[in-house]
């Protein structure tokens, strides 16, 4: 039995669409995040844990346009 690609469009609402690498990698930044968060949680009990959602979403923003330019 040979499977089908589903293609590369999850959905689309009017003239924007989602597509399967998008989900993935959401979920792969939020799981990276999470995973930084229970370790520093983990290792530093005394220290305020939750800057690390505040530092992420900078860290998400430029890191994505630098990982592009060295392809």
């Amino acid at each position: 039995m040979i499977f089908q690609s589903p293609g590369d469009i999850v959905f689309s609402i009017g003239g924007f669409s989602i597509y399967y690498y998008g989900i993935i990698m959401a979920f792969a930044c939020f799981i990276g995040v999470w995973t930084s968060y229970k370790v520093f949680r983990c290792f530093n009990k005394d220290k305020n844990f939750e800057e690390i959602w505040d530092f992420a979403a900078y860290l998400l923003i430029f890191g994505f346009p630098v990982s592009y330019t060295h392809l």
